[in-house]
Parts: C-alpha cells; structure tokens; sequence
C-alpha cells in the first residue's frame, strides 16, 4: 500500500483574494461544491465564474429573523384588511383550475 501525503487545500481557479471573495470556475464549483457550502457556512463570500465573468454569488439562506427584530404577532393589523368576499365560495370554473 503507497502512503500520499496530504494534499494542501485546492485554490480556486480563479484568482481570489485573502479578504475578498473566494472566486471559483464552473467546472471547479461543481466537483467541488459540499466545500463551497461549507465556506459560506463560515461566513466566507463564495462566487462562481464563467470564463473570467463572475455570475453567480453563493448566500447562506436566513430560516430565522436577524437577532434584535423578533415577530411581532398582529404587526400588520390595520395595514392590511380581508374582505368578506374571501370567504365566499369559489365560482365553478375556477375551482377547477385548482385541480
């Protein structure tokens, strides 16, 4: 059995700067993109380049409020209103759209 040593961390395609952007090519971004996430993860900003155009930043996704602005319930009571035609029955044709 042949030891390897261990490989270094790959560097992106691209060039990236230390403090700017990680700015990976295509092809890179797809063998690669487990890692890519888990940059982002880390609050690192990620984006993908096609040829030598940027096109696409990778962004975490928020499910909870930002800390400092919890929900608030009946926060848009008075801004927004229903009607009583809501809760009328809906005219045939257009229940069957909804099948």
């Amino acid at each position: 059995m042949r030891h390897r040593k261990p490989s270094s961390p790959r560097r992106a395609s691209a060039v990236s700067e230390p403090t700017g952007p990680y700015i990976v090519k295509m092809h890179e971004a797809k063998s690669s993109l487990s890692r890519l996430v888990r940059m982002v993860e880390d609050g690192r900003r990620v984006m993908i380049a096609r040829a030598d155009t940027t096109v696409v930043e990778i962004i975490p996704v928020r499910v909870t409020p930002p800390p400092g602005r919890p929900r608030q319930f009946g926060a848009l009571r008075g801004v927004v209103s229903v009607g009583p035609e809501f809760f009328e029955p809906l005219p045939v044709d257009e229940l069957g759209a909804w099948e």
